[in-house]
């Protein structure tokens, strides 16, 4: 079993079986949730290093949803995903504590790369 963990939080079920299809192809353990909630709930049983959060959530925004797992873990790198670009300001990605975000539609390349790049990232502050 594989000890790097993702989890994807994204309201649009193929979208995350896409991210889940794909990073659990690459030797990923994937968790996935539909909500921030859901998420939340799951923080201390997944032990997820690496999480893509869609901005868009139904019950918190993935801003807020970044700052609570930022707070809880703050070791883990968060990558933010939308559909929206104009929403938000690049100000307020830096200030959530985000790594990086993506404009949906992204490649699955591009993802697997800035997962990779995260899990070594972290490797590096193990180290330390």
């Amino acid at each position: 079993m594989s000890t790097k963990r993702i989890m994807v939080v994204d309201d649009e079920a193929p979208i995350r079986g896409l991210f889940l299809k794909g990073f659990s192809r690459a030797g990923y353990l994937v968790y996935t949730a539909d909500s921030a909630e859901e998420a939340i709930a799951m923080l201390p049983e997944s032990a997820c290093q690496v999480f893509f959060l869609d901005l868009y959530l139904p019950d918190m925004n993935g801003l807020d949803l970044c700052r609570q797992i930022r707070h809880a873990e703050p070791s883990t790198i968060c990558y933010a995903v939308t559909g929206y670009d104009a929403l938000y300001e690049l100000n307020e990605f830096r200030h959530a504590e985000f790594e990086d975000y993506f404009i949906k539609p992204v490649s699955l390349a591009l993802l697997m790369a800035a997962a990779k790049s995260a899990f070594a990232k972290i490797e590096r502050w193990k180290t330390r």
